[in-house]
């Protein structure tokens, strides 16, 4: 046999019977290398794991070998960034962190830093379409020469950036060189692309037509034509907010300030002194307004003087008469309001006509007599008028009163919550009265029951009384003895056979198996595993201890001159660790 070859282990035998019985894949995503503790060594079907382990990652690829159809070929990458160490073993890993496969090699030293290390597994195997490869990204991904970095390219851009970042090439910005992307656009504020000579020329021919701040508008081209684009042509302004003596407003400016009146359509005189106004003193405004169509036929005048609201009339353009329309005296019209008949005359209208105040059948106020009737069709909702919320209701349809908070009737309160009271409950009234009444009702229950049940309930000699005595116990069938749980009792009393019954122990009886004893809780497990020298092996009990193990005894199979040491154990079992080369032992574990 050759020096250096690689073997399937015993458990990737087993999964490759697995496999060809129930077409289940393995899967392979791992590799492992160690360094046989300085000394080279021949596989062993045996292993579960390296001598040795000082490395595993991701396996690259996995492909079949073109010379041999039942041969894989693994190849396994270093990466730089690991070392120290130096390679005599390699083993193949499942996705279940199992040992599927093991070889040797000739010593393979890695240096930490620089230099990566490439290497290739090859495995015969019965059958490669039963095992398949999960390829995970990271370190143990590598380039080919002759893909010209495809790999990279069908990975996408965050593969690609990755790739150009750690050769150097990075992304311009503002604090390093780098690639930049070109932009035509003239209003972008990034910071990570650069202008084309195209945007740089519309911001420039944009700046060259801006005007200056500090000019005030001293350097506008065309005065006239500016105005008119904002619309101000026809706009008079005046800095000290009032027309001089002599100042000339065209009709059309005045028709755009004041909507469409002449120039004497609108007068604003003074409040006192008015020589064209009579009684002018007693008069705070004077407003007159003339007609559009006939400025000098009709002059209207409003005018307030005390409480007086008074209208002139007259033809020309003088005033020639007035007349009081109503006189305001503290809260009450001394005057006469009219208004028009809307409906008749025992009723408002309001809105289009089916409802107001009215006394026929219709929705709204009406009056019979001294009595007000409200009729409405559903309901009728009263508003708060600072937030406009409705809180209180009543349904006419449904005959219901509901409000948001609560409802009185004299001394008397129902609740939001429930609660009902007033000086009908013997508790007195607050917002936990039901509570307290129905604790003071529970706490009156308990009492009686408690006393009702003392006398009228055996007592424990009472029922070993009876138990003596056969017409005494005839309703008695089992009578069991437990300690925490009453549904796995000591032992239980058979009334008609007279029997004390124990519950049986249960037992799995196998090269690793367990003995549980029902009456005390006591565990004994048995099995046997193996270890390799030097090495610590975890073994598991068959069954879990539901509350701790007490021992663990471990021996070796054979002369018995081998070490072995129990390191640790929990209630799923116990590591071990032998002094010489891979040895069998035996173990017994009790617990509870």
């Amino acid at each position: 046999m050759a020096d250096y070859y690689s073997i399937i282990t015993n458990r990737g035998k087993e999964l490759e019977a697995e496999a060809l019985a129930s077409g289940r894949l393995i899967v392979l995503t791992h590799f492992v290398v160690g360094d046989s503790n300085g000394k080279q060594v021949k596989p062993d079907p045996a292993q579960i794991r390296l001598i040795n382990e000082t490395y595993r990652g991701d396996i690259a690829e996995l492909v079949v070998s073109p010379e041999q159809s039942t041969q894989l070929m693994a190849k396994i990458v270093l990466p730089t960034g690991i070392g120290g160490f130096t390679v005599r073993e390699v083993g193949l890993m499942t996705d279940a962190g199992e040992l599927y496969a093991v070889a040797n090699c000739p010593s393979i030293d890695k240096p930490v830093g620089g230099v990566s290390v490439n290497m290739q597994f090859r495995l015969a195997v019965s059958d490669t379409s039963n095992i398949t490869l999960n390829v995970a990204t990271g370190d143990g991904l590598f380039l080919r020469i002759d893909q010209n970095l495809k790999e990279i390219k069908v990975r996408g851009a965050e593969a690609q950036k990755t790739s150009r970042e750690s050769i150097g090439v990075l992304d311009s910005t503002t604090q390093q060189r780098g690639l930049v992307q070109l932009s035509s656009s003239v209003n972008s504020t990034s910071e990570t692309q650069a202008a084309t000579p195209a945007a740089v020329k519309i911001a420039m021919d944009n700046a060259n037509a801006r005007l200056a701040k500090e000019r005030n508008g001293a350097d506008i081209p065309n005065v006239p034509l500016f105005l008119q684009n904002l619309g101000l042509v026809d706009v008079l302004f005046k800095g000290d907010g009032r027309f001089l003596a002599g100042t000339f407003v065209s009709d059309a400016i005045d028709r755009t300030s004041i909507g469409a009146r002449a120039a004497t359509g609108c007068q604003f005189m003074r409040a006192h002194q008015a020589p064209d106004a009579p009684d002018q003193v007693s008069y705070w405004q004077v407003i007159t307004l003339t007609e559009v169509v006939s400025p000098t036929s009709v002059v209207d005048v409003l005018a307030i003087s005390g409480n007086n609201v008074v209208f002139g009339h007259g033809t020309g353009a003088g005033i020639t008469s007035w007349r009081h329309v109503a006189m305001l005296e503290g809260a009450a019209f001394t005057g006469d309001i009219s208004a028009s008949n809307v409906r008749g005359g025992n009723s408002v209208t309001i809105g289009d006509g089916t409802g107001g105040l009215a006394t026929g059948g219709v929705d709204g106020a009406g009056f019979n007599g001294n009595n007000m009737n409200v009729k409405s069709w559903d309901g009728i909702g009263f508003q708060n008028a600072a937030d406009l919320v409705i809180r209180a209701y009543i349904s006419t349809k449904l005959g219901i009163i509901a409000a948001s908070e609560s409802v009185y009737a004299g001394s008397a309160n129902l609740y939001k919550n429930g609660d009902v009271y007033g000086d009908k409950w013997s508790t007195g009234n607050g917002p936990n009265w039901l509570s307290l009444f129905l604790e003071h009702l529970d706490s009156q229950i308990r009492n009686e029951l408690t006393t009702w049940t003392t006398n009228n309930f055996p007592t424990k000699s009472d029922v070993s009384a009876a138990l003596s005595l056969k017409p005494g116990r005839q309703y008695i069938t089992q009578i069991g003895v437990y300690q925490n749980d009453k549904s796995k009792p000591f032992m239980l009393h058979d009334d008609d056979s007279g029997i004390f019954l124990a519950p049986s122990s249960s037992v799995h009886l196998d090269a690793n198996g367990w003995h549980r004893d029902a009456s005390t809780g006591l565990i004994t497990q048995w099995g046997s595993g193996n270890v390799a020298g030097g090495q610590q092996q975890r073994v598991n009990f068959p069954m879990t201890f539901p509350n701790t193990c007490v021992t663990v005894v471990a021996n070796d199979i054979g002369s018995g001159t081998l070490a072995l040491s129990t390191i640790s154990k929990d209630t799923g079992g116990f590591t071990v660790k032998g002094s010489s080369t891979i040895f069998g032992f035996n173990w017994l574990s009790m617990g509870y």
